[in-house]
């Protein structure tokens, strides 16, 4: 150990401290652990528990408070940090109740960057920053933060491994990979679905409803479709898509090129293969109805 910690507040610690636990293995069902911090209150209690952090971390400029690194094998699993809150009952009296630490070997046998179980509330809770305004001069604005952001990874091309000249093996062609999802949703034991649909996917919610969209007034929608994007200065309709696919363009407005046409939402109908492209059908829609008034059919 580079330095030796106490517990007796801050110690001045100002370079890196090192711990080494190699080789030894801890009990069935459980994990072997180096640095263990317990943020237990002692007993009694007063009359109302205070708040102990076990563990506090604060990084500086663009280094993060904590990281947390998993180094398995190619085809091991392993968790970077996991983070679990359980309800452990406690018993009011003049001694400490026994508290273990649960088994999380079988919970953790898996592959993610960070882990959240949480037995009575959401495993992982993200919440952005309040926007600022400040009336004193000179003070910027700040923005308001947000809850939760995935990014899926991205796609690569197709790749040949060529072997050793000496080794007389065929060259082995690994076909492209597509991107990763953004954020994957699945409501109770739902399973993963497939590749097909989630690569490449910004949001995927299955469950006994796919997903729920409401608005906290009636002057907003519950949801919007971004029109897509024109090609070669003109809309056009994808070449790829699912069945049940919504899309929404705009089409070219008769009157000139240069004047935006009105939108359409179109649903595919029949998806692409290899060697057809997707068929749309536009929905049928009534009249304008201007906002602010009681729609009517």
């Amino acid at each position: 150990m580079a330095y030796e910690m106490n517990a007796e507040g801050d110690n001045g610690v100002t370079q890196r401290t090192t711990m080494d636990n190699l080789g030894i293995t801890g009990p069935a069902g459980s994990s072997t652990v180096i640095l263990l911090v317990r943020g237990d209150f002692p007993y009694p209690y007063p009359n109302s528990y205070i708040d102990v952090a076990g563990i506090q971390a604060s990084g500086n400029n663009n280094a993060p408070g904590v990281v947390g690194y998993n180094f398995g094998g190619p085809t091991s699993t392993g968790v970077g940090v996991a983070g679990i809150s359980q309800v452990v009952p406690v018993v009011v009296g003049s001694h400490a109740p026994t508290r273990t630490f649960p088994p999380i070997d079988p919970l953790l046998r898996l592959t993610a960057g960070v882990y959240g179980f949480c037995q009575s509330g959401p495993g992982v809770l993200g919440i952005g920053s309040d926007a600022e305004n400040p009336t004193t001069y000179g003070l910027p604005p700040a923005n308001a933060g947000t809850g939760v952001v995935g990014m899926g990874g991205n796609a690569a091309p197709a790749a040949t491994q060529t072997p050793p000249p000496s080794s007389n093996l065929p060259p082995i062609t690994n076909p492209a990979l597509p991107a990763g999802p953004g954020v994957v949703g699945l409501g109770g034991v739902t399973p993963m679905p497939t590749a097909d649909i989630v690569n490449g996917a910004g949001v995927v919610g299955v469950g006994g409803r796919g997903g729920v969209f409401g608005s906290t007034t009636n002057r907003t929608a519950q949801l919007r479709l971004i029109p897509g994007p024109p090609q070669g200065g003109k809309p056009l309709l994808p070449t790829s898509g699912e069945l049940g696919d919504l899309y929404i363009t705009t089409i070219p407005n008769p009157l000139g090129a240069n004047m935006p046409g009105p939108p359409v939402m179109f649903m595919c109908v029949s998806p692409s293969t290899p060697s057809a492209v997707a068929i749309w059908v536009p929905f049928t829609v009534g009249p304008p109805q201007q906002g602010g008034t009681t729609p009517h059919s």
